[in-house]
């Protein structure tokens, strides 16, 4: 069946620039840019956490299942620059994710949904750090 809405790239974080150059962004079926070229990598994680709080908006009448898998925590590591951290580049980019976090728990919360939402967090990204 696969899922009923897709946003993101179709290859993973460390296939991105410079080995595969101008990596597309997807909404669904539609290119909605190319990283590198009309989209600044570090403004996906911005992205991501509009498109999921908007998906969990859209979708609060009916169960639903939400899978959100941020990249910007595995090497090259990157955040926006409004996220900073005296533990370097890596730090900033966690700093970014727990804020994602909290922009889905707080839409959440708004919609009325965080008694009745199992939230699963797991990561392959701390064997290095």
């Amino acid at each position: 069946h696969g899922f009923d809405h897709f946003y993101g790239t179709p290859v993973t974080h460390c296939e991105g620039p410079p080995s595969y150059p101008a990596v597309p962004v997807f909404d669904d079926n539609k290119k909605v840019g190319r990283i590198g070229i009309d989209i600044v990598r570090t403004d996906l994680v911005n992205r991501y956490a509009a498109q999921a709080t908007q998906f969990i908006t859209e979708n609060k009448a009916d169960p639903f299942f939400l899978y959100l898998a941020m990249d910007n925590t595995h090497s090259p590591v990157f955040a926006p620059p409004n996220f900073t951290s005296p533990r370097g580049p890596y730090g900033a980019a966690t700093e970014a994710l727990d804020w994602v976090v909290g922009q889905v728990m707080t839409t959440l919360k708004q919609q009325d949904l965080a008694q009745d939402t199992l939230m699963v967090f797991t990561s392959d990204n701390g064997a290095w750090y």
